[in-house]
């Protein structure tokens, strides 16, 4: 069993290569008032899956927010659904919305981006029901990604920015480019000592925004993107060569460089949620997004410059998490956090003067 990073609670079997991945799962049983609701999920949507006559359950994942069963039609191995609904222990509501959210968001990506959607069920609102394909393979951290591994990821990310939608300009750059939080997080400091090592992030930080200010107010937010690309959120396939996104329901429409900017930092990981590019390794992801996306001049200093705000973030998150005796609420140590804080302070250092 993986456990997924920043998700304490959450956990989610990754079947094993090359193998009947219900073998390794626990089951459900059809008999099951679960199962029972499922089966009829299921059973009311022939025009998306087809004509079912037997059904084998398993539980795939369960975690604060959904819990997911893998359905197997009809004895056949090629013909298998991932389920998703709302966890009974958390807020029905919002994670009905979010499930909601992920459906309308796979339904606009051009195909080999995601798990293709079969349909939304409402017909029991205590328990919608999320009906995906389901892609075999496995995850990998960054760090062991071979180069077409990452040149896959180039292309998938390219292909979900060509879904686009009107431009929308933020009226105050700077509020939306730290996206409200660390104002937020201020407001939730205790200590002196903290704040003080926030107002050195965010002297160092001013520049930079004046410079983004620049860069970006011309710039459309158009484009979509998947917004949360933790390295359990993308399944590699058996021979590495292709990527597939998955958990899509904080997808929205942005802009394209500053989502590149999300999903890699140079330097070090961070809890393997980030990609730390070589210069090398860089350039490739870079060029297979550019042959989808065409060639801009300017995006590598757009990203450089959405790396350091992304850093900034991280590190007054991690401050704040600290002072506040919080670590556990994103699965670390006061220990763990420490140590991530040293090594995004350093790679926020090490980025150097960008305006």
């Amino acid at each position: 069993m993986e456990r997924r990073p920043n998700s304490p609670d959450h956990t989610f079997r990754l079947p094993p290569r090359d193998t009947d991945p219900l073998a390794f799962l626990d089951p459900v049983e059809s008999s099951s008032e679960l199962g029972r609701s499922l089966i009829a999920s299921l059973s009311r949507h022939p025009d998306k899956v087809g004509t079912v006559s037997h059904v084998s359950l398993g539980e795939l994942g369960r975690g604060r927010h959904n819990t997911v069963v893998l359905a197997r039609l009809d004895h056949d191995p090629h013909r298998l659904i991932t389920l998703r609904f709302p966890t009974a222990l958390d807020n029905p509501r919002e994670s009905s919305y979010n499930l909601r959210s992920e459906y309308h968001a796979l339904s606009r990506l051009p195909r080999g981006v995601a798990p293709e959607a079969y349909y939304w069920d409402t017909d029991d609102p205590e328990q919608p029901i999320l009906a995906a394909q389901y892609i075999h393979g496995h995850t990998i951290p960054y760090a062991m990604w071979q180069d077409k591994t990452l040149k896959s990821m180039g292309q998938k990310i390219a292909l979900t920015h060509t879904v686009r939608e009107a431009p929308v300009l933020p009226t105050d750059l700077r509020f939306h480019f730290l996206r409200g939080k660390v104002n937020d997080h201020l407001e939730s400091l205790h200590s002196y000592r903290a704040r003080v090592f926030v107002g050195r992030v965010l002297r160092e930080l001013d520049p930079v925004l004046e410079r983004a200010q620049s860069l970006f107010k011309d710039a459309p937010y158009d484009s979509f993107t998947q917004n949360d690309y933790a390295a359990s959120n993308i399944i590699v396939s058996p021979d590495e060569s292709d990527v597939r996104l998955i958990d899509w329901e904080f997808a929205e429409f942005f802009h394209p460089d500053l989502d590149l900017a999300s999903f890699y930092l140079p330097g070090p990981q961070f809890r393997n949620f980030r990609a730390g590019l070589d210069p090398r390794r860089e350039r490739l992801f870079i060029d297979a997004y550019e042959e989808i996306a065409g060639h801009d001049p300017n995006r590598l200093e757009r990203i450089r410059v959405g790396h350091k705000i992304d850093l900034a973030r991280m590190i007054v998150s991690l401050i704040a998490l600290l002072d506040n005796g919080t670590t556990e609420s994103f699965g670390m140590t006061p220990e763990e956090a420490g140590f991530e804080y040293d090594i995004l302070m350093d790679t926020f250092r090490s980025l150097g003067k960008i305006a």
